[in-house]
Parts: structure tokens; C-alpha cells; sequence
């Protein structure tokens, strides 16, 4: 499991940056507590998830105009407690990121999280209970009939009624190719062959969702979801160009956790024009106990995880291949390089596609070499290795 609740901390803060303007355009000046603050907001972003890897992650939002996406946050000290008792310091990882393993915890408890920073002042979040799992019955495909979209919807339910509010998270991972195949490789001013023509050839790319799903089934009789959507794309799209996973992981909210993140996502995708209803300021359930004046975004929930995959080949959908997105190499310069001009100045920024040879006597006369950004798959962002799950 990547995350907690996956809303980058760059869309935290430039929401708020947003939000600060809207407030300075009004004729009457609307300035809630947390908005008249210009920057520099505690963001407190994930979940406890018990039976999985628990993720926390510390931030500060920025001001618009700032050339950083968000704010860093001196190492802090994390922790979860429990009002029976329970106890547990997360780990600090790279990036702002705290960490605790899948732990066994008292269903019948409620948690909370604390947060000490560097500048010696705490945050607390309110007591929550804790939702266990329910069941995700599929992750589905969707081809818009006719259409050039695709979606990804998903179906769950809670025998037992009681869940009512959902979130829903991701994990998109695809399979893409470099343009071309190196076959040969520079190695102290000698060509020598790779241990594998494919070696740079294809990658594997893995990102989070970066969208709020959640839903709601309090108003049906019956605790069903029902077809929710997840994920949307064109048929064209190049993640579709191989094969596509989604990895899907469910979580329930309290009406409260599924409110403000309602909110939320209003806040950050439907902002509209000057004469739009002003967005609204979603209800922490974190305070600073030390400081209580001091704002903090975030809202602290307390879920197991359920988790579904999806995998679906591109033979298993109708898109047309010849609408496929452009990759960024279609200009690539390939170029031959005779033998005499062999050597690290004319390689720099270039890598060997494959030898170049006269057609009656097949003698070597150079080598065909394209830019190292369409050979080497990993710098389009994706690792050489090939999930365990991939079919």
C-alpha cells in the first residue's frame, strides 16, 4: 500500500493559495481562521490502516507564486495511541513520510494521532473509531460505446449495512517501450555488446491516484455500491498501449471523514468564476494543542484496507491503435557515427542502436546511435522490473 489518503500535498497547498485569492477578490472581505494564514500550514495527510502498511505524511502548504510545490517539514515525531491504551510510534522514511507495519489493534477502540514538530508544539487529532474491512466484489472496464474513453468503475458491499461511506484510492501501473532497442554499449572506449538487447527496452511505471474518490450509500436501503467510477481515459491514451493494472483500495469513513473530503474535492475541482458560490472550508478534526489558534489541514481516519486488482491487455479492448498519443520521441535524432569518430565527446548524450555495415563485404564501417531519452526506457520515469503480478 502506497498511501493514506492520497491528495498531493501540491494540490493541498495550491488550493489554499487559491482560495486565499478568491477571499481578497470579494467586496466584502470573507476570511475564515485558517485562510487569513498567508502559508506555512501543518498538512497531516494519511490514514491508520491496521492490517497494512500505515503512511503519514507531513507538509507545509506554499503560497501560489512559491517555485516549490509544497512546504518540507522538519523531522517530527508521529504517533498513534488509543484510548484503551494502545500505543505506537511511526518510523521516519525519506520524503516526510512516517511509516508503522500492519499491527493487530482492538476493534472495539478508538484511535487517534499526535504529531510533535521541531518548533516543540502538538497536534492531536480527535478520537475515531475504528471501520474494518468490507468487501470489494470487482474493478471493471468500460468502453464508451462508439466513443473513444474507457473507464474503470468498481462494485463492493457491506453485508452487514453498516459502512454507508466509502473512499477509494489507486495504484495505475502500465507498460511502455523505448523507440528502439540497444544493442550495444560504450564501456571504456570499447563497444561491447549488452547482456540483453531488451535491457533499456521496456519499463514498468507505478503512480497513485491523485484524485478524491469517495461515495456515499446512506440513502439506499441495501449497503451497495454500485459501478462507482475511479479512473477515466481515452482509448488513445499510452498507458493503454500494452497492458494497464489498476489496484484499487477501500476504505470507510465516518460521516465526518466523508464530508470534509466531499468538501474538499469540491474545493479542488470545481472552482469556478468570480461570481461562483465561494468554496467552502472543510472541518479538521486535528488541532494544535499548544498553540490552539493555529490552523492544520487534514482529517484523521481510522480503516482497514480492502484491496482489488484490475488487469487489462490492449487486445482486450477496441480503441484504435493508430489514435495513440505521441510518446515525445517521434523527433529523436538517430544518426550514424563512422568508426574513426568513436569516443566519449561524440557518445555524450547518445546511446548505440546497432552496427552499421557495407553490403557486399558486411564489413563493419560504424554504428547507428539515437538520443539516450528514446533508448533508455527509465527516463520516461518506470523501472526495468517487470511486477510479479504482470501477465
Amino acid at each position: 500500500m502506497r498511501r493514506g489518503f492520497d491528495l498531493s500535498s501540491r494540490r493541498r497547498s495550491r488550493l489554499l493559495a487559491v482560495l486565499m485569492m478568491l477571499c481578497l477578490a470579494c467586496i466584502d472581505p470573507y476570511a475564515p481562521d485558517m485562510l487569513s494564514v498567508d502559508y506555512g500550514i501543518l498538512v497531516i495527510d494519511g490514514f491508520f490502516v491496521p492490517n497494512d502498511t500505515t503512511r503519514i505524511t507531513l507538509s507545509r502548504t506554499v503560497t501560489m507564486d512559491a517555485e516549490q510545490s509544497a512546504g518540507s517539514e522538519p523531522p517530527a515525531t508521529v504517533g498513534i495511541e488509543s484510548d484503551h491504551g494502545f500505543s505506537l510510534v511511526l518510523a521516519p522514511q525519506k520524503g516526510q513520510l512516517y511509516t508503522a507495519p500492519p499491527v493487530t489493534v482492538d476493534n472495539q477502540a478508538n484511535y487517534r494521532l499526535t504529531v510533535r514538530t521541531a518548533d516543540g508544539r502538538v497536534y492531536e487529532s480527535d478520537y475515531v473509531p475504528l471501520h474494518t474491512k468490507t468487501s470489494v466484489d470487482s474493478v471493471v472496464v468500460h468502453e464508451e460505446p462508439g466513443g473513444e474513453n474507457v473507464s474503470f468503475n468498481v462494485f463492493a458491499h457491506d453485508v452487514s449495512n453498516t459502512s454507508r461511506y466509502y473512499s477509494f484510492q489507486y495504484d495505475e501501473t502500465w507498460e511502455y517501450s523505448a523507440l528502439d532497442y540497444s544493442i550495444y554499449r560504450w564501456d571504456n572506449g570499447v563497444v561491447v555488446p549488452r547482456k540483453s538487447a531488451a535491457e533499456l527496452y521496456s519499463c514498468w511505471n507505478t503512480r497513485p491516484s491523485s484524485e478524491i474518490r469517495v461515495t456515499s450509500t446512506a440513502q439506499l436501503s441495501e449497503d451497495v455500491v454500485f459501478d462507482f467510477p475511479l479512473a477515466e481515459m481515452r482509448q488513445s491514451d499510452r498507458r493503454l498501449y500494452f497492458a494497464y493494472s489498476l489496484n484499487v483500495r477501500q476504505y470507510v469513513l465516518t460521516p465526518e471523514a466523508f464530508n470534509y473530503w466531499t468538501a474538499t474535492r469540491k474545493n479542488s475541482e470545481e472552482l469556478g468564476g468570480l461570481f461562483d458560490p465561494m468554496p467552502s472550508q472543510p472541518g479538521s478534526n486535528y488541532r494544535c494543542t499548544t498553540d490552539p489558534g493555529r490552523p492544520v489541514v487534514g482529517f484523521f481516519t481510522t480503516s482497514e484496507v480492502t484491496t482489488k486488482r484490475l488487469f487489462v491487455k490492449r487486445a482486450e479492448l477496441r480503441g484504435p491503435r493508430e489514435l495513440y498519443q505521441p510518446t515525445g520521441c517521434e523527433k529523436c535524432e538517430c544518426k550514424a557515427l563512422p568508426l574513426e569518430d568513436l569516443n566519449d565527446e561524440n557518445l555524450r548524450g547518445y546511446l548505440i542502436v546497432d552496427g552499421l555495415y557495407e553490403d557486399v563485404t558486411s564489413k563493419l564501417l560504424g554504428y547507428k546511435i539515437c538520443q539516450t531519452y528514446c533508448l533508455d526506457c527509465r527516463l520516461a520515469g518506470g523501472t526495468l522490473h517487470r511486477p510479479d503480478y504482470w501477465q
